[in-house]
């Protein structure tokens, strides 16, 4: 019963669309075990090798050859051999001239294997496992959802007390992983925002917010256009890249910002920022990627599970900086007033002197600083 449930499920599910395989396991293996007589053996003079080279034989397929016909080589299927518990029964042994029938020398009868390989038990019963892979090409969340409707079709015929408990669904937890990688993406700029509206202004947190939005949409469809997948990793790479990706943006729109409040145009403004700050910003953004170069190019298998963080954070850094140099002065050009400003020193509040004092007095005892900091490191060695 359990075989043929099996069959009828796998049968089912690899006929819904995008499904590329049905693996089973767990299913008990059967053997088909034959009892001599030792009396009726040793009363006909039967010799066991007789026996065992009648069983050895029972599934052998001998080529039959091919035929020429209007000039096609056509080749004769041979029939499968006898597998059953009948028809192995009935195999047939001669002895001294006489053929003498299995069945009336030995009892003949399938049983489980007393050893198997495998035992699959879910809550404490036996079970067997059913893993549908899809195609490499389709939305797997997709598949997944035509495979659940599928089944909860195939459960109504199947007999009562057979029940099916989805032990891992991939596409729950890709569909789950998405939906928290939007949910992380608004409250990331949605963070972003509200930060820089404190401190820089809500038209520097537009501007900021803005150019993150882009550079994640953009990165989304770089992905497309190499084929990185949207998967857990990449989702990942995104929430690991979110807080530098904002970096660029808020250095060209802070020193915009200083500049057209000082009096400059938007023109002059992005010119002078970019012209100092789009090589130092380089450096920064490939020194960010390279941070993770180690771990998307390995050669073992760590590099191949884990390239595509690899690239997605290298994409969308690289992104953050185009558009830090592109789009953000141009957002800054209509969102940016000139003359805000009154011409006095823009880090001059409390907070960036507290800040300088404190870089100040850092950099005087820079010996003491650095013995605190390796002091830290090895501490926590420890």
């Amino acid at each position: 019963m359990r075989d043929e449930i099996s069959a009828y499920l796998r049968r089912e599910l690899l006929a819904v669309d995008g499904v590329a395989d049905v693996a089973l396991a767990g299913l008990p293996s059967e053997a088909i075990y034959v009892d001599a007589n030792p009396a009726i053996f040793s009363n006909l003079g039967i010799a066991p090798t007789a026996m065992a080279n009648a069983l050895a034989n029972t599934d052998t397929r001998t080529p039959a050859g091919s035929i020429v016909q209007n000039g096609q080589d056509i080749r004769i299927q041979a029939p499968a051999g006898d597998a059953t518990v009948d028809e192995i029964a009935r195999l047939t042994i001669g002895v001294g001239g006489e053929v003498i029938d299995l069945l009336d020398i030995a009892n003949v009868t399938r049983d489980r294997v007393k050893e198997p390989t495998s035992i699959i038990r879910f809550q404490g019963q036996e079970a067997f496992t059913l893993g549908v892979s899809g195609k490499a090409d389709l939305n797997i969340v997709e598949i997944g959802q035509r495979v659940d409707a599928r089944l909860a079709e195939i459960m109504r015929d199947i007999p009562a007390g057979v029940e099916l408990h989805p032990i891992y669904q991939q596409h729950v937890v890709v569909d789950e992983a998405s939906n928290a990688f939007l949910v992380n993406l608004a409250m990331s700029v949605a963070i972003v925002v509200i930060v820089l509206a404190l401190f820089m202004g809500w038209r520097a947190a537009v501007v900021v917010g803005a150019t993150l939005l882009l550079t994640v949409v953009g990165t989304i469809f770089v992905m497309a256009i190499f084929g990185i997948e949207m998967e857990r990793i990449s989702l990942g790479a995104l929430i690991i890249a979110m807080g530098m990706l904002v970096d660029n943006a808020i250095v060209v729109a802070e020193g915009m910002q200083g500049d057209m409040a000082q009096g400059k145009s938007a023109r002059d403004a992005a010119e002078d920022v970019a012209a100092k700050t789009q090589t130092p910003l380089l450096g920064a953004t490939v020194i960010g990627i390279m941070a993770f170069a180690g771990i998307g190019l390995s050669p073992d298998a760590t590099g191949e599970f884990l390239f595509s963080l690899f690239a997605v954070i290298g994409i969308s850094l690289l992104l953050s900086w185009i558009l830090a140099i592109s789009a953000t002065p141009l957002l800054a050009h209509y969102f940016f007033k000139v003359g805000t400003g009154d011409g006095g020193d823009q880090y001059g509040g409390p907070l960036f002197r507290a800040y300088r004092a404190t870089l100040n007095l850092a950099l005087r005892l820079r010996w003491l600083v650095i013995a605190g900091l390796i002091g830290r490191d090895i501490a926590k060695s420890w």
